[in-house]
């Protein structure tokens, strides 16, 4: 399996993935030639997406008896890293830096054929194979707010950063009901604190986004509109390209795990304004003064 960890694209106010897939077919076909046998690739942000989606991908590397990620990164001077870690533990095999990735992958050409890497399959798939929508969504998705809410307490998942957690508080002074920060490890944790609905993101790709949150999406298309919390009128619309980075809330049942993306599609590319979004279209659908 590969994760592919390559910088984003910036272009106007976005950050875009660019032509990622066709990029990981001219490396499926190098690695092909030298004998690995990458079942499919993963992008480093749909791999990081939200905890879920990351437990998600591990379960389904194991059923398909995943034992070693090759990852390609890169840095900001274009230095190029290829690493091979073991898996489910993630532990650095062995790796090196180039100032290509055709060079990274040479090398480890060589080292699958010195030291006997166990990388090699007899038959290699010779398309690459490029996995989104998993079955992270399990759980079935609905386009409301739960009306509970109104006399439920809102687990909302403390943030690593004091500053983000400061402006955190200040977004939710426009939640209209009870809620609490805490400590998120995961959703039977926050249950037995007591939450029976917390307040969840995703950032990646909207694109992937919607595909994790089983939205309907059309290949064809090139931009998602966005409803956007408004400076003169209550909303917006807000164009955003499909592979731009975004983030999008939803809230989610610890116990039953049903996600509720809301009303609209509110995804922004910041995860501030997002939360905006979504608080100020939850306010519109619960007919709410601003």
């Amino acid at each position: 399996m590969v994760i592919y960890d390559l910088s984003l694209e910036p272009q106007d106010d976005f950050l875009l993935r660019g032509e990622w897939e066709k990029q990981a077919q001219t490396i499926q076909s190098q690695f092909v030639l030298i004998g690995i046998d990458a079942i499919g690739y993963v992008h480093m942000d749909d791999w990081n997406a939200s905890k879920g989606t990351k437990e998600s991908y591990k379960t389904f590397f194991a059923l398909r008896q995943v034992s070693q990620i090759i990852k390609l990164s890169d840095t900001e001077d274009r230095t190029f890293k290829l690493a091979v870690l073991s898996f489910p533990s993630e532990q650095e095999l062995w790796s090196t830096e180039a100032g290509s990735i055709n060079q990274a992958i040479f090398r480890l050409g060589q080292k699958v054929k010195t030291d006997g890497f166990v990388l090699e399959n007899f038959l290699p798939a010779e398309t690459a194979e490029i996995f989104v929508d998993i079955p992270f969504a399990q759980w079935s998705a609905s386009n409301n707010y739960p009306d509970r809410l109104r006399r439920l307490t809102l687990g909302v998942p403390r943030l690593p950063n004091e500053e983000e957690n400061e402006q955190l508080i200040r977004i939710l002074d426009a939640y209209p009901y009870e809620y609490e920060l805490f400590d998120y490890r995961d959703d039977e944790d926050a249950f037995r604190q007591g939450y029976q609905y917390i307040l969840q993101r995703m950032t990646s790709a909207g694109s992937s986004v919607k595909k994790l949150l089983n939205y309907q999406t059309i290949e064809e298309e090139t931009d998602y509109i966005s409803t956007v919390k408004g400076e003169v009128e209550r909303t917006e619309l807000k164009t955003i390209p499909v592979d731009a980075r975004i983030t999008k809330f939803y809230i989610r049942q610890t116990v039953t795990a049903e996600v509720h993306v809301g009303t609209e599609w509110d995804a922004d590319t910041d995860w501030q304004s997002a939360l905006a979004n979504y608080l100020n279209n939850l306010r519109i659908a619960f007919r709410l003064n601003p």
